[in-house]
């Protein structure tokens, strides 16, 4: 009797934990819905077919219940997707990937590992699907198990990518599937998790020391580039045709953008895209204040960011922080990396600060006179 009664005490300690391990980590989570979507945009007067992760709202599990959906709306349907944040208290990423593309489609983080997938089973129970996918000659063809296209039974397909225990860090989040053709036609964006704060600052890193990285204010900037030959081919169907357009092997960009947008020249001696826009107010009351830039290459190009006029501070690569910051003016991005760096700017001054790529990707052509005067350069605007 006294067995028995030990043995039930022991087992209601061992449920009670069990519910308490689940409400801790259901409180640790942040999931994203994402639908991958075709849209066309006109990009330096050419019509410009793409692909785009369209993240339409987040919403926070907590331990008492689920937290409202916050609706996010639309950036105007473009890629590079929406920066993704998983805030500092929350150690898992949930992606709920709907498939609106005509091809299988998947979502992943450079550099992580790959996550746990799911698909809708019998009677709506969640079935874990795992494995790389291949072609009938035997060639991988997607990282991560992919969400089919949709279908008349199936219009809207979808499968749910977790991603456990992320670390702080800066990250390309992308298409698994296909990678040399959907990440060119727009499948990325940039994902981060702060050590603390937010966008509005906060600590960016913890150190193997236990000393922390601070930072005022965070932007981020993102590589890419585009093939318009790669672009029409996919929209007119002939891509992969073997007598047409069979693959990406002559791969041209001629295209190149910071998050999006095309090097505008503006006439003033620092030309180029503001794409890190701020006031004076935002970076709080100190003389000088410390800007992060996320950087992140989502193209197939190794890019040199280079800062005109000053040194900065580089303080980790891929989300590995580095012990000691190291002061220079540029920083070497090959295609997927992340690099996090640290731009100190006098918040009692309007001014500009340019960075362009020390390759000289700066050609965008149809977009300007002779081609000129185009591609990767941009800068850091603070406004009264």
């Amino acid at each position: 009797m006294k067995s028995s009664t030990l043995f039930k005490i022991k087992g209601m300690f061992v449920l009670l934990a069990l519910i308490f391990i689940s409400q801790t980590l259901t409180a640790q989570t942040r999931t994203y819905r994402v639908t991958a979507r075709a849209n066309n945009r006109t990009i330096g007067g050419q019509s410009i077919h793409f692909w785009y992760f369209d993240v339409e709202s987040y919403q926070n599990s907590e331990p008492n219940g689920t937290a409202p959906i916050i609706p996010l709306g639309n950036m105007g349907r473009r890629a590079p997707g929406r920066d993704l944040l998983l805030p500092a208290n929350r150690d898992n990423l949930v992606i709920v990937l709907t498939n609106r593309l005509p091809v299988p489609t998947s979502f992943m983080l450079s550099g992580r590992a790959i996550p746990t997938v799911t698909k809708p089973g019998l009677g709506g129970i969640p079935q874990t699907v795992s494995g790389v996918e291949r072609n009938a000659q035997g060639r991988i063809t997607s990282l991560l198990p992919s969400v089919p296209a949709p279908t008349a039974a199936d219009p809207n397909p979808t499968y749910t990518y977790t991603f456990k225990n992320l670390k702080p860090g800066t990250f390309l989040y992308r298409s698994g599937t296909n990678i040399q053709l959907q990440v060119q036609m727009g499948l990325y964006g940039a994902c981060y998790k702060p050590r603390s704060g937010g966008n509005s600052g906060g600590n960016v890193y913890e150190k193997k020391d236990g000393s922390l990285v601070p930072y005022d204010l965070s932007r981020t900037m993102i590589f890419s580039e585009i093939d318009p030959g790669v672009h029409a081919a996919v929209e007119s169907g002939v891509y992969g045709d073997a007598n047409l357009f069979p693959n990406t092997l002559d791969y041209r960009p001629k295209i190149f953008l910071i998050n999006g947008n095309l090097y505008n020249p503006s006439g003033t001696r620092a030309k180029g895209n503001a794409f890190a826009t701020m006031r004076k107010s935002d970076l709080g009351t100190d003389t000088d204040a410390d800007l992060l830039i996320r950087m992140v290459n989502a193209g197939l190009t190794t890019r040199v960011p280079t800062f005109l006029g000053g040194y900065w501070k580089v303080i980790s690569e891929d989300g590995h922080v580095y012990q000691n910051a190291k002061e220079q003016y540029n920083v070497v991005l090959p295609a997927g990396k992340t690099s996090d760096i640290i731009l100190n700017v006098n918040n009692l001054a309007v001014k500009k600060y340019p960075i362009f790529d020390r390759r000289f990707f700066r050609s965008t052509a149809g977009t300007t006179k002779s081609g000129k005067n185009g591609g990767l350069a941009g800068f850091v605007q603070v406004n009264n």
